[in-house]
């Protein structure tokens, strides 16, 4: 193929990957969601072990 045959053949289009963007953005939301989700509960458990190590204390 001459270069100047490359320079008359019509342009070829990209392949169309926005799905798989959109993909990668609501699997990247969904880790960050159950991260924090995560985060949560454990801050809840924390909170309810040091109400019973208070308690403990007090009891003392």
């Amino acid at each position: 193929m001459s270069p100047m045959t490359s320079l008359l053949s019509p342009p070829t289009l990209p392949p169309d990957t926005v799905p798989y963007l959109i993909l990668g953005y609501v699997i990247i939301g969904g880790v960050g969601l159950v991260y924090v989700l995560s985060l949560a509960i454990r801050q809840r458990r924390l909170k309810h072990d040091m109400d019973v190590l208070e308690q403990l204390l007090e009891d003392e």
